[in-house]
């Protein structure tokens, strides 16, 4: 996935010359188009080999590694300067990277004659790109959960059209707050572990309690209300396909893509999946399913999408779906089905794909 950032920051020139010779001054942070990707720049006035130098920054928050292609330029002083680099995170801050260069000495970059001020002001402008390095994909679970998938000790049912999943209710809990609080609650489910599931294909799946709780919040509230879904470790499901649920719960259980088939879901089925993740809270899930349905957005479902992630309060899909609108619009790629966004997404769309400015605010 790759976005392109661009940012005019207006700097106050007595801001920068009350600076220490090692001290620095940050913009406001900026969120991308890429979801969980964030930036700003930082103005740098240190003391080095040769003397005191300036440099701006990039700083760029990020889960995955990245490649940055960036301009930083000051039209007044005809200064440009282009820096490609990783960012793949630091020693202190793994989500957290950054990269810049000394173009001139403080003494330069305060004579009047080099113009990098206009009545008394700094304009900073940032155009460029960045580039997620690998696919839009997610990393393997941890190997407890799949052990813990791999057992026969698990305390909770759930039904869909006749058929049943076994799963830990510790899971669903942690998973899940819709079923934390039927677990809770004191109905039937809670009290015989067991939920019904319906609007899907009938099928018994089990798992554990503490996977479920910790997974979502609406389980682990199922189970500690003390309802019969609590007490019987039993819940119903309707409205999803057996196949769904049970993916559901072995992405709760953070097992390897290769044990689950959500490479093989059609887009439907991603959005069912979707779906049963908003209803049920299971944030861990909906990951999974933004992170698979973003790499299906082509021209002619980017607006089904999005709504389905408005819908669903998928905020990093709708992210994703932005980008992509963005570029589409750009480069005037015709788009289906547009007139059905709401204009409070049209806005976003918009708001995103101009340039930020920055006032200096210190």
């Amino acid at each position: 996935m790759e976005c392109e950032i661009a940012t005019d920051w207006n700097i106050d020139e007595k801001d920068l010359r009350e600076l220490e010779k090692d001290g620095c001054i940050d913009s406001k942070t900026v969120q991308t188009t890429i979801p969980g990707v964030e930036y700003y720049i930082t103005a740098f006035l240190y003391h080095g080999r040769n003397g005191e130098n300036v440099a701006f920054y990039l700083y760029v928050k990020t889960k995955a590694p990245m490649t940055g292609t960036f301009t930083f330029s000051i039209p007044s002083a005809n200064f440009s300067q282009t820096l490609t680099c990783p960012f793949e995170g630091n020693v202190c801050n793994p989500d957290m990277d950054s990269y810049g260069e000394p173009f001139t000495t403080r003494q330069l970059f305060f004579d009047p004659k080099n113009r990098f001020f206009i009545n008394g002001k700094l304009t900073l402008k940032l155009r460029g790109t960045l580039k997620c390095d690998g696919e839009n994909g997610i990393k393997s679970g941890d190997t407890i959960g799949k052990l813990f998938y791999a057992k026969d000790d698990k305390d909770f049912t759930i039904e869909v059209d006749g058929e049943e999943i076994r799963a830990h209710k510790f899971i669903l809990r942690e998973r899940s707050p819709k079923f934390a609080a039927m677990f809770d609650s004191g109905k039937e489910e809670a009290i015989q572990n067991k939920v019904n599931i319906e609007g899907f294909s009938s099928y018994i799946v089990k798992a554990h309690k503490f996977i479920f709780r910790e997974r979502s919040p609406k389980f682990a509230a199922m189970f500690d209300s003390g309802k019969k879904e609590a007490i019987q470790n039993k819940v119903k499901i309707e409205g999803f396909s057996a196949d769904i649920v049970d993916e559901a719960i072995k992405i709760c259980y953070d097992c390897e893509i290769k044990d689950c088939v959500i490479e093989f879901f059609s887009m439907d089925e991603l959005l069912l999946l979707l779906k049963f993740s908003d209803v049920y809270d299971i944030a861990h899930v909906k990951t999974y399913a933004e992170s698979y349905l973003a790499d299906e957005i082509t021209q002619n479902n980017v607006c089904r999408l999005a709504n389905a992630a408005i819908e669903y309060r998928a905020e990093k899909l709708q992210l994703s779906c932005i980008n992509s609108l963005i570029k589409y619009l750009k480069n005037a790629t015709a788009v289906a089905d547009f007139d059905s966004l709401d204009d409070a997404f049209k806005a976003k769309i918009a708001t995103k794909g101009l340039c930020h400015v920055i006032l200096s605010d210190f």
